[in-house]
């Protein structure tokens, strides 16, 4: 599908055969759901979601859509793009020969419902993103608006990380912390 295309990694599932998925399932970013929560708390779908993390954490890229991926595969169907616009459409040339982007691409790329600054960050000097300014502009009449660092500050280099990664194991008890919180004790 065009979604696929979409794809800054080609192989966000590694091992997705050892787990019964087919290559061609399409594969989403989880930054907008619409979301059955009856459904979700009947299956155990976050206690699944995070076996599968505690599982497969020598495998795992994206941790919350590696979990939602596997556990969802072939169960989901995808919203209007724009209701979460990717910021990789402005930066990935290879979108421009998809089925996705000869569609859809003009629509999406300037009529988004929701934007996903999901590279760089509206605040960060080098976000060339076009809806970068009009963020700015709302955050700049907020109540958080001495929350954001200045456009100016710059990033650390793409090689040292911004702040420590987490272990597996430390990533899979702030997950289901998180689930605890968010759905009580007995969604995780």
């Amino acid at each position: 599908t065009g979604l696929r295309r979409i794809l800054v990694n080609e192989r966000p599932i590694p091992k997705y055969a050892a787990l019964n998925l087919a290559a061609t399932n399409p594969y989403f970013n989880g930054g907008v759901m619409v979301v059955n929560l009856d459904l979700w708390r009947r299956e155990g779908l976050a206690r699944r979601m995070l076996q599968a993390l505690h599982d497969h954490r020598q495998h795992v890229l994206y941790w919350d859509q590696y979990a939602l991926n596997v556990v969802l595969s072939g169960r989901w169907k995808a919203l209007d793009p724009r209701w979460n616009q990717n910021s990789y459409i402005f930066r990935e040339t290879k979108w421009l020969a998809s089925n996705f982007c000869l569609k859809q691409c003009p629509t999406y790329a300037s009529d988004p419902w929701i934007v996903h600054f999901n590279w760089l960050k509206p605040w960060q000097a080098q976000c060339a993103h076009p809806f970068a300014e009009e963020f700015l502009q709302f955050v700049r009449g907020s109540r958080w608006a001495a929350s954001i660092q200045s456009p100016q500050t710059p990033l650390p280099s793409e090689n040292v990380r911004a702040r420590p990664a987490r272990s597996s194991r430390g990533m899979v008890r702030f997950l289901r912390n998180q689930t605890r919180r968010l759905f009580g004790k007995s969604a995780a």
